[in-house]
């Protein structure tokens, strides 16, 4: 009963798992995704170059090591876009 349990919940995390790696990718290639990288923070547009929006300032190096090791982290926001040049930086 308890291996039932166990592997039912596994079964689960990895649907789920699967599913939040099918929708970035899906929001990577077809609409526009914001991302951090090396401290800053990034646009990414479909067929356009990514772009710096800002600066991360401030942040504590001890945290963000600690928070690095641990493995990555995505969150994923919604944003309607449809073509580069609407972005001002």
């Amino acid at each position: 009963m308890l291996n039932t349990t166990l592997d039912e919940e596994r079964d689960i995390a990895k649907m789920a798992g699967h599913a939040l790696s099918e929708k970035f990718i899906e929001g990577y290639l077809h609409k526009s995704i914001i991302y951090v990288k090396n401290d800053h923070l990034m646009l990414k547009t479909p067929n356009c170059e990514p772009v710096s929006i800002r600066a991360l300032t401030s942040r504590n190096q001890e945290t963000s090591k600690k928070f690095s090791q641990r493995g990555k982290v995505y969150k994923l926001k919604k944003r309607l876009s449809s073509e580069c040049s609407d972005h001002t930086v």
